[in-house]
């Protein structure tokens, strides 16, 4: 305020240290009013003990205002507490004692809560300060400007280009920041797209309780507005059995009407073989994510997650290609994976190709491979071979024709088909064919000579000029400079 009292609370620290840092469970951004014996109001909150670490324990510290000044800022809790995730919101009797649950991640019980009666007074006279430095990072001023795009033809409808974000963290999510609506606010206004997913972890380091999954819903409920912005359901499965691969297996789950939680935690779902099964008696989709998977036979099975902030898994295509040449039809689609309260805006999007702007038209979109993925830019693709658009399959008598047309917010450079061949061999799938380009936009169409047998599957990677650029943290304006486009199939036909 005006008075001369300065900051009364640091309720930011871990939010962007220097190094790579995950999310916090603690009540940093949530401080708590309390009283003591003496009557002096106390405001707690809670920081890290290592702001660099992952997983690290916190600690509960707090300053006392006698009504004149406030004093310091002292430690509150005994060392060595688990992460304070809890406190009752009523006001604390005159003794300055009141409840605290707490949570271990990581431990076998992190699902059970932790409770302790907490007495705040004169023993909390341990004086800490900041333990680290605040660092400024220069970022882009703005977003690139979105592109104007008339409606295109889609299996013989008008469709509309819709540009949103399929893999953000909200809070409730162990690992990550930011409250929901913050999120949705901010995917809606700033980022100005289309439809995000929030889709919060089922398990990492603590589950996810089912009212902080309903919260989600509720809230995704509330600010989902047809034609207008479109707040998906959702959540990530997060099954890793490191018994029998290396890698974690996980999904963003996605429904269009009817909702569940299938955790891998819960005795009916412990595999993704159960969780592609429920998923599609509900109408759901599954999408993969991070730099590799194990597929079911579920039809949920919908599209692969090719780019995120933290990586571009397509640069290293063995497992798209893998399950693409064993004849899987999943499309492309980008999501941020975002940890940092900015969806949308920190390296991954998806583009797609819908009648209208609503939560079944954007997941039929999805279903029918009606996307490509980005590195951060709204760049428009549209591909088609023989007239077929991206996403789907066209049976073809002799050379098929592809056309390409791209619109990009920086100046073009290249627009690359990479091929294979359905029962191929991985190795054998990689770039045919790169244009070179020029100008804000292009047009561009190429017929394959080499007339393959059997199915073959084609997808196209432009590119503008620049790199894609990373920042710690999941913190940039995204502004990718490439776009990878959904496979289309095409079945050689005889005479």
């Amino acid at each position: 305020g005006d008075d001369d009292c300065g900051t009364v609370a640091e309720l930011c620290h871990g939010v962007l240290p220097l190094g790579q840092v995950w999310g916090y469970l603690g009540r940093r951004l949530a401080p708590l009013l309390r009283t003591d014996a003496a009557g002096r109001v106390w405001v707690l909150w809670e920081r890290r003990v290592d702001p660099e670490g992952n997983r690290q324990p916190g600690e509960l510290i707090g300053r006392a205002f006698d009504g004149q000044r406030w004093g310091n800022t002292v430690r509150v809790t005994p060392e060595g507490y688990p992460y304070c995730y809890y406190a009752p919101a009523d006001a604390a009797p005159d003794d300055g004692a009141f409840w605290l649950a707490m949570r271990h991640p990581m431990e076998p019980d992190a699902w059970n809560l932790l409770a302790d009666i907490l007495t705040i007074g004169d023993s909390a006279d341990e004086v800490v300060t900041a333990p680290y430095p605040w660092p400024r990072v220069a970022l882009p001023e703005d977003l690139a400007p979105l592109p104007s795009v008339e409606p295109t033809r889609v299996d013989g409808g008008a469709c509309q280009l819709y540009f949103g974000d399929l893999h953000a963290h909200t809070t409730l999510s162990a690992d990550a920041e930011g409250e929901p609506d913050m999120l949705l606010h901010y995917a809606r206004q700033k980022a100005r797209l289309d439809f995000v997913a929030l889709v919060d972890n089922d398990f990492c380091y603590c589950p996810l309780m089912n009212w902080e999954f309903e919260t989600g819903i509720t809230l995704a409920d509330h600010f989902d507005e047809p034609g207008r912005f479109v707040a998906l359901r959702g959540y990530e499965w997060t099954l890793w059995d490191k018994e029998h691969c290396d890698h974690p297996n996980h999904r963003t789950v996605l429904f269009p009407d009817d909702y569940a939680c299938f955790r891998h935690i819960d005795p009916a779902t412990p595999t993704n073989e159960h969780l592609a099964e429920e998923v599609a008696r509900l109408g759901g989709i599954l999408l993969t994510q991070h730099r590799d998977w194990d597929l079911t036979d579920g039809e949920a099975e919908t599209a692969f997650e090719a780019c995120s902030a933290w990586a571009y898994y397509i640069d290293e295509p063995t497992p798209f290609h893998r399950d693409l040449v064993a004849g899987r039809r999943l499309g492309f689609i980008g999501g941020s994976d975002s940890h940092r309260r900015n969806p949308g805006t920190c390296g991954a999007l998806t583009g797609l190709y819908a009648p209208e702007l609503t939560r079944h038209a954007i997941i039929d979109a999805i279903r029918n491979r009606r996307t490509y993925a980005t590195s951060g830019s709204p760049m428009v693709l549209d591909v088609r071979i023989n007239g077929e658009p991206m996403g789907g399959e066209v049976s073809v008598c002799g050379p098929p024709k592809l056309q390409v047309a791209v619109q990009g917010t920086q100046p073009l450079e290249t627009i690359t088909i990479v091929r294979g061949t359905v029962g191929g061999e991985i190795e054998d799938v990689g770039p045919v064919c790169e244009l070179p380009v020029e100008g804000m936009s292009a047009t561009v169409e190429w017929t394959d000579a080499q007339v393959q047998a059997g199915t073959v599957f084609y997808y196209v990677i432009a590119k503008q000029r620049g790199q894609d650029t990373h920042y710690a943290s999941n913190i940039s304006i995204g502004e990718g400079c490439r776009a990878w486009s959904s496979p289309i199939w095409v079945t050689q036909r005889e005479g």
